[in-house]
């Protein structure tokens, strides 16, 4: 709506500017001899003070908080997702034998150290990039947007 109101200022300006400028009459009545017309002043905007904005510190310090957080976010789900990928990879590794102890004896006390430590690095490898994708993602985001916020909250960008 305020485009289409800016829109018809500008369209009434152009047409009493073509109008003024070719000298065609205007609908108005003219003014009468006795009192001539004085020039209308129109008193210019006052100017805004001027101060220096400096864009790249800005910036840099956004950037710095998002990178902050974001950073702390995938560490805190790394390490839990590895906790959690190691507490359910090694006892699974000991029932199966970390999958090398199968066509042997099941149920060896050695090849269940074996299975656990197999079982448990596989699944804190895989727990510690789950983790770090499931908490990073949504913080990614959010900082994201908390970055753009920071940018363009003083409106100088």
């Amino acid at each position: 709506m305020n485009k289409i109101r800016r829109a018809a200022a500008i369209a009434a300006f152009a047409v009493t500017a073509s109008a003024l400028g070719t000298g065609i009459a205007a609908a108005a009545p003219a003014p009468s001899e006795a009192a001539p017309a004085a020039p209308a002043i129109v008193p210019a905007p006052p100017a805004l003070p001027l101060h220096n904005v400096d864009a790249t510190d800005d910036f840099n310090s956004a950037l710095s908080v998002a990178a902050t957080q974001f950073g702390l976010a995938a560490t805190a789900g790394s390490m839990a997702g590895g906790g959690i990928g190691l507490a359910i990879g090694c006892p699974l590794g000991a029932v199966t034998g970390g999958l090398v102890g199968l066509p042997t004896v099941v149920g060896s006390p050695i090849l269940a150290g074996l299975g656990c430590l197999v079982g448990g690095g596989t699944g804190a490898g895989i727990g510690a990039t789950i983790g770090g994708i499931a908490v990073g993602a949504p913080v990614g985001i959010a900082s994201g947007v908390q970055f753009y916020n920071t940018l363009h909250s003083k409106g100088e960008m």
